[in-house]
């Protein structure tokens, strides 16, 4: 319960972080926008701001959101490649038909990786 707890506190700690950083790009660049002057130290302000703090944390969210936490997929039985999906690491879940169908879980391929970093 407790870590749940931490987990999500921090989640909302980085995500209230991202849009309060980007709020400030955005109030950095309207003021740069509407001074007539041109001054190089916001411009560098914006840019350390953008690149090193939202657009990484802009991304992880974005990849917590679109991408899958489980890759599926359906080989047919009499493919001879489905070896290679059982040595890549994938788990067969369940049989349809003429198809057998694996799993591979983001635990699995950091064990693989894992392995390839000990060789």
């Amino acid at each position: 319960m407790g870590s749940a707890v931490f987990l999500w506190a921090q989640r909302s700690f980085f995500f209230v972080l991202t849009l309060l950083v980007g709020w400030v790009i955005y109030g950095l660049a309207l003021v740069e926008i509407d001074d007539g002057g041109r001054q190089l130290w916001p411009f560098l302000i914006i840019w350390v701001l953008a690149s090193y703090v939202l657009l990484p944390r802009l991304n992880m969210l974005l990849a917590r959101i679109y991408v899958p936490s489980t890759l599926e997929l359906g080989v047919h039985k009499n493919n001879p490649v489905r070896a290679l999906y059982e040595q890549a690491g994938f788990r067969q879940t369940h049989t349809e038909e003429d198809y057998l169908h694996y799993s591979l879980t983001p635990s699995a391929v950091d064990a693989r990786s894992r392995n390839a970093d000990q060789r």
